[in-house]
């Protein structure tokens, strides 16, 4: 019957996490996309006409390895159309310490990083938060200004990769490490549910969690650098 197939499921999962559904609509899926497409289609019909609007200053934060945002989606479709000199764009690069190591990945994402750091033409800042080099798990921050492919401040976090994390994820940039729910460690209440960082190990389909959810990173272990940076864009957007 005509229209039944907007009922349809892209995916159903068990309902065990409290603040989202696991399964996805058909239906709801198509909304998303068409609405994305029209947004993107009115960015670039305005920068194009030449029209007088001025988008506030937009920061972007991101993980390089995002398997729902790509990034030459923020790249190409949203901060090249964008007013010059107000923007910023700041990627969490993968674990280097544990790369090198795993020779597991599938795609790496250096050769966009790489590209970024280096473009001389991108009217919007630039920062990697990454390893200080690929024999240490600490990280630190390297920023280019707008039209310039050279670093124009360093700054050491005080933060490093915690063990066993390779990569941050699309749903854990916002996640504080200390949250009850999806954070580094459950809380000491049995009461509450936990979802965030559990090593579990044993035999294919004993729980109810899919096995690739337990691989996706929960939590952001370079939170307060995140907090940090949005609250001082908060306080002078354009600096």
């Amino acid at each position: 019957m005509p229209g039944f197939e907007n009922l349809a499921y892209l995916q159903i999962q068990p309902e065990f996490d409290p603040y989202k559904y696991n399964s996805f609509a058909t239906n709801a899926g198509d909304v998303v996309y068409r609405l994305t497409r029209s947004v993107a289609q009115r960015i670039r019909d305005r920068s194009d006409n030449n029209t007088d609007w001025v988008l506030p200053p937009t920061l972007v934060l991101k993980s390089t390895v995002d398997a729902t945002v790509t990034n030459t989606a923020v790249v190409d479709n949203l901060l090249n159309y964008l007013k010059p000199n107000r923007h910023e764009l700041v990627l969490f690069d993968i674990n280097r310490f544990a790369a090198v190591r795993a020779k597991l990945l599938i795609d790496d994402p250096a050769p966009f990083t790489d590209k970024i750091m280096q473009d001389s033409t991108l009217a919007f800042s630039t920062t990697l938060v990454s390893n200080e080099h690929d024999k240490t798990t600490q990280v630190v921050s390297n920023t280019s200004p707008p039209f310039s492919n050279q670093i124009a401040s360093s700054q050491v976090l005080g933060l490093s990769w915690p063990v066993g994390v390779i990569s941050l994820s699309h749903v854990a940039l916002p996640i504080s490490p200390l949250d009850h729910l999806y954070g580094q460690r459950p809380p000491d209440n049995d009461d509450f549910v936990f979802l965030g960082q559990m090593a579990i190990q044993g035999e294919l389909g004993l729980l109810k969690i899919p096995s690739e959810w337990m691989l996706r990173l929960r939590y952001n272990p370079f939170y307060d650098y995140l907090e940090s940076k949005t609250l001082k864009w908060l306080e002078n957007p354009d600096s």
